[in-house]
């Protein structure tokens, strides 16, 4: 552009130099083409950096949006994280109470009994014990029945007797 009005103003210097009222209207006018164009092309670069300047802003506030966004997220971590230690810790808490709670009560229990260190414990439920547990409720069960079966026959005995006139 600046190339442009120093052409403009290099090719009127070839003006005659009788008529200087010509040629200094030439130069006013060449100067008021190039105040046009300078004032033209300042218009045009402020245009483009307010649209730049509003599209920054733009961005600067869905920036800030994500930002505000990230950190309620990591809030929201950072009282789960806090929350699961408190949980852990309580767990741990009571788990070293009831342990402390069981040795108490091993304690009062060989305290009253000496022997039962070394006895078993019978409540203790191994496979072996477990099936020998199941055998005998299967014996127990037999047994119930055929007592079951006997009570039925005498009942039905004794019914089929008063029905005979036998008594």
């Amino acid at each position: 552009m600046r190339e442009v009005a120093t052409e403009r103003l290099m090719g009127s210097s070839r003006v005659d130099a009788g008529r200087p009222a010509e040629s200094l209207g030439q130069i006013i006018s060449i100067l008021g083409a190039r105040r046009r164009d300078l004032r033209a092309l300042a218009g045009d670069r402020l245009r483009r950096l307010d649209a730049r300047a509003v599209a920054a802003a733009d961005r600067h506030v869905e920036m800030e949006a994500r930002l505000a966004s990230v950190e309620g997220h990591l809030e929201q971590l950072d009282q789960a994280r806090q929350a699961h230690t408190l949980r852990t810790a309580r767990r741990q808490e009571r788990i070293a109470r009831l342990k402390q709670q069981v040795e108490i009560l091993r304690a009062r229990a060989g305290a009253r009994d000496p022997g039962a260190e070394s006895r078993p414990d019978p409540r203790v439920h191994t496979p072996e014990l477990q099936a020998a547990a199941r055998a005998r409720m299967y014996q127990l069960g037999t047994a119930l029945m055929y007592v079951g079966g006997l009570a039925v026959l005498w009942v039905v005995l004794l019914e089929l007797g008063l029905a005979l006139g036998l008594r």
